[in-house]
């Protein structure tokens, strides 16, 4: 029996020949093949990313300040200011399985037990953080490294938070002082 097969620049000619006692098969070749193949394989290795911008009411944050307006003496001395919503939004993101976002004070920021203030603010508040959209959810924790949240940003494009001004912890209704109050907080992305 002579089988051919044909390969690319290449024709064999393949015979068999059969031994029926033990059954086995033997296949000489009769023109080998001569040549060699290469190949190259070519790819380019990056990170995986998203885009990740900070939203509130739906609308991206530019200059990066949630304006909470004005907040007055007596709202402070009844447990707070109302709560404010905003997102870690994400969005085209590339290889990522996952995102760990970690709030911590930005530049000039202070953490100041369970929350943020400036540094060298003298109104003595402070902006408390919780893990929701409406403050009902758990409070973050400015010292706690456990504050951070995983997430899949290809599932979860808007990763909720809301906050609200405070009396800065160790500071009472009468330590309150009029003045401009800033929190710079920032929140770092690890992707995996």
């Amino acid at each position: 029996m002579n089988i051919s097969l044909y390969l690319p620049g290449r024709f064999l000619n393949i015979k068999t020949t059969c031994f029926l006692s033990g059954l086995t098969l033997f296949i000489p070749l009769c023109c080998p093949a001569t040549g060699d193949v290469t190949a190259i394989f070519q790819s380019t290795i990056s990170s995986g990313t998203c885009v990740a911008q900070l939203k509130s009411d739906g609308a991206v944050i530019t200059n990066g300040v949630l304006a909470i307006g004005d907040v007055y003496k007596k709202e402070l001395q009844q447990g707070g200011s109302a709560w404010h919503n905003f997102s870690v939004s994400f969005s085209n993101c590339q290889g990522i399985t996952s995102a760990t976002i970690s709030p911590a004070p930005g530049a000039n920021g202070v953490c100041n037990q369970f929350s943020f203030t400036g540094s060298g603010d003298l109104t003595h508040a402070a902006a408390e953080m919780n893990d929701d959209d409406d403050g009902s959810g758990s409070q973050i924790i400015c010292t706690d490294t456990l504050t951070k949240r995983t997430v899949d940003p290809n599932i979860i494009a808007d990763v909720p938070y809301s906050t609200r001004i405070i009396i800065s912890p160790g500071k009472t209704s009468r330590d309150i002082k009029n003045g401009s109050f800033s929190a710079p907080v920032a929140f770092t992305i690890d992707y995996q």
